[in-house]
């Protein structure tokens, strides 16, 4: 499902996925673009293993807020950022310099028919979130996001 959310005046986009882990999410978003950025990327070692480390999350959060904003500025288009973005709130940083650049900003989710089936997503999803985080995170997921919605989410 996709619903642009801002419209610019540049001709270029930024796709914000949103979705659980094993939602297929990063599937969908290398169908958009090459110019993909997660979080999950600072998390990745040299020789492809994913190690993640929680207590750095925030860390990884500011790192990938980074590599897109440079993104932007460079003017890449179109743009991918596959994280979940379970809130509103989550996705400020990222609203906030696309409107900066200019940038059309769509909201993407998965139409998977397990995007909301913790025992599939469990089974799919790559980095082995464990079932109670999956479970969490459905039910903290804010569904129908618009743009005031994400701008007062501060």
């Amino acid at each position: 499902m996709r619903s642009l959310i801002h419209e610019g005046t540049s001709g270029k986009t930024i796709f914000l996925m949103r979705g659980l882990p094993g939602s297929g999410k990063t599937t969908l978003a290398r169908t958009l673009s090459e110019h993909v950025f997660s979080t999950d990327d600072f998390f990745m070692k040299t020789d492809g293993h994913y190690d993640f480390d929680g207590g750095r999350l925030r860390e990884a959060h500011r790192w990938n807020i980074g590599r897109v904003e440079q993104a932007l500025s460079d003017g890449l288009d179109p743009i991918v950022v596959d994280n979940t973005n379970i809130h509103a709130s989550d996705l400020i940083p990222y609203v906030v310099a696309a409107l900066a650049n200019d940038y059309s900003v769509v909201l993407v989710e998965p139409d998977t028919a397990w995007k909301e089936e913790v025992d599939t997503l469990f089974e799919k999803n790559h980095h082995d979130v464990p079932r109670d985080t999956l479970e969490r995170c459905l039910r903290e997921y804010e569904h129908n996001i618009t743009l005031d919605d994400i701008i007062t989410s501060r």
